[in-house]
């Protein structure tokens, strides 16, 4: 009968005899396939995250205690530390174990405008390299000088949504953490 006819996806009648031809046979295994293909797939970002760990980037304006963040949670002098805006200059990297999960915390440049006073083209550099590390991050921290409240979480926002032709759209992802850092002073 015509209409027990299946088609093999190539435009070929296969004849529908009750599950009896190699057809009949296959076509669960490929469907099984299919099925377990696609549970691997919406478990891929899952097992990635459980085998290369969480990116998180550290971003703020110069100054706004970055690196000191990073050395708290490092647990060591991982970066150099200093009053002088732009000492860090590239991605200082530290992996940690951040309650059982892998975590590579990235220390990035300080973000501020380019025409700023003593902005060079190796603070540049380390800007846009903060753009790209942050762009990449899993999760970024915001680091706000608390004295300088307003220009800091501009500059965070800034970096975030981007106004760089370079990283245009979305970062990966929406997750940021704001840090006020300085209330004491």
């Amino acid at each position: 009968d015509a209409d027990d006819d299946e088609d093999d996806g190539d435009g070929n009648d296969i004849e529908n005899d009750g599950g009896m031809s190699i057809w009949g046979t296959i076509r669960p295994r490929i469907t099984s396939l299919r099925e377990a293909m696609n549970r691997h797939l919406a478990d891929a970002s899952r097992g990635e995250l459980l085998r290369d760990g969480l990116r998180i980037a550290i971003v703020g304006r110069p100054n706004a205690g970055k690196s000191s963040l990073l050395n708290l949670l490092a647990g060591r002098d991982a970066a150099i530390v200093s009053s002088s805006p732009g000492t860090t200059r590239d991605v200082v990297e530290v992996m940690l174990d951040l309650g059982g999960v892998r975590c590579t915390i990235l220390d990035t440049a300080g973000v501020r405008e380019e025409k700023e006073e003593g902005v060079n083209e190796i603070e540049v550099e380390g800007m846009k390299r903060a753009r790209r590390a942050a762009k990449d991050a899993h999760i970024i921290v915001g680091v706000v000088d608390a004295t300088d409240f307003d220009r800091g979480l501009e500059a965070v926002k800034e970096l975030i949504h981007g106004n760089d032709s370079e990283f245009e759209g979305e970062l990966k992802n929406g997750n940021v953490i704001y840090v006020l850092n300085k209330l004491d002073l």
